[in-house]
């Protein structure tokens, strides 16, 4: 999972926050804080909809944890 080709455009600020409230919160809480995220602050295009973003921004961020993870 090193490596994820993300299909959406993410800001590293977005990305980073919610990087570091995973430490602070459990997976379950972070679930929902991302899904609300995306329903609350993104827009949809065309064929997407909102559980394909928050697929992705959860990917990217899942990514992001175990990356970190493998460095120690």
């Amino acid at each position: 999972m090193k490596n994820y080709k993300s299909a959406f455009m993410w800001s590293e600020d977005t990305v980073n926050y919610f990087f570091n409230l995973s430490k602070e919160i459990s997976a379950n809480e972070l679930t929902y804080k991302v899904m609300d995220f995306v329903e609350a602050d993104c827009m949809t295009e065309e064929d997407e909809t909102f559980q394909d973003l928050y697929e992705d921004l959860m990917q990217v961020i899942l990514t992001k944890i175990y990356n970190q993870l493998s460095k120690k």
